[in-house]
């Protein structure tokens, strides 16, 4: 059985796992997201917004990626969070599927995220 992952991978590539329910209120919490709220305008007047959606929109211009299992929400990748996505679904089966479903779109099948050697590869599927 393969593992389950959940959590954000911030701009710099680390990895910070969460329960799949909890995306945003953790996101909240982190150090490096209370700094930026502070300096982006965008993230501090969405910040108490209801809708969570607006929430990880600013999260993601930001330069957040949310993972939950195999779904993958992401703006644009780095090299150090291609990296680190390489790492998370390191443990998976080669056979099975990402999806990216941020403004990068397209699906994927784990043995070609793990080739890739470049982000910019990924940043051309963004609409």
């Amino acid at each position: 059985m393969e593992p389950k992952v959940s959590g954000w991978i911030l701009p710099e590539g680390s990895w910070h796992e969460c329960h799949p329910w909890d995306h945003i209120a953790f996101a909240k919490k982190l150090e490096r997201v209370l700094i930026e709220r502070s300096q982006n305008l965008l993230l501090n007047n969405t910040w108490d917004a209801e809708d969570e959606e607006q929430i990880r929109d600013a999260l993601a211009q930001f330069g957040m990626i949310k993972v939950c299992y195999h779904l993958i929400d992401a703006n644009s990748v780095n090299l150090r969070q291609l990296r680190m996505l390489q790492q998370v679904y390191g443990f998976h089966t080669l056979d099975s599927e990402v999806e990216f479903i941020g403004k990068i779109r397209g699906r994927m099948e784990l043995r070609l995220l793990m080739k890739l050697r470049d982000p910019e590869r990924l940043n051309t599927l963004a609409q």
